[in-house]
């Protein structure tokens, strides 16, 4: 009896540390939207930041809004994913929960990208590890950050070919990864 009361209570002070983080968040949302009621637009704004700075930490690290582009310039969506041989492969995509590190008077962020080329059946036929680093400090906490990949891929064949594109935090040394499947003519 006392081992169950023991983990029940264990498990009691779990959920009063997340209820409490939580309602911290909450209590800032609220300010947030007390304050764009009250006409304060820009502080509401400012407010509702500080909740998503709050949140930011739960999140876990990963990518979304990966999408095949034209360029990287006005990001019109690429209508499919074929290409000519030797023609670049242009990829966006949205970075969430990387770990913003506090560092002197700024807040860095830091990531590497590394790419696979592979076949449709997994066989690996190349790739580069640190093909990218992005290695900033801002004088404010940015969580939102993006991603340009640009893949040029040579002595492929015509064929399906899978782009594994790995993404690490290099300040929480955890990693994130996302397959994109190309067509060479």
């Amino acid at each position: 009896m006392k081992k169950v009361s023991a983990m029940f209570i264990g498990w009691a002070f779990c959920l009063l540390a997340v209820s409490a983080h939580g309602a911290d968040f909450v209590q800032t949302i609220d300010k947030a939207k007390d304050l764009y009621l009250t006409d304060h637009a820009q502080e509401a704004a400012i407010k509702a930041k500080e909740g998503v700075h709050q949140l930011w930490k739960e999140i876990p690290f990963n990518v979304r809004h990966v999408r095949l582009v034209d360029n990287l310039t006005d990001y019109h969506n690429k209508p499919n994913n074929i290409y000519s041989l030797g023609e670049k492969i242009y990829i966006t995509s949205q970075v969430f929960g990387h770990n913003i590190r506090k560092t002197g008077g700024g807040y860095q962020i830091n990531v590497a990208v590394d790419f696979l080329v592979k076949t449709t059946d997994g066989k690996v036929l190349g790739g580069v590890n640190d093909i990218m680093k992005y290695n900033r400090i801002t004088p404010i906490p940015v969580t939102d950050f993006y991603l340009n990949l640009t893949y040029s891929i040579s002595g492929a064949r015509p064929g399906t070919y899978v782009v594994q594109t790995t993404v690490r935090d290099l300040n929480s040394q955890k990693s994130t990864r996302f397959d994109t499947t190309v067509v060479f003519k």
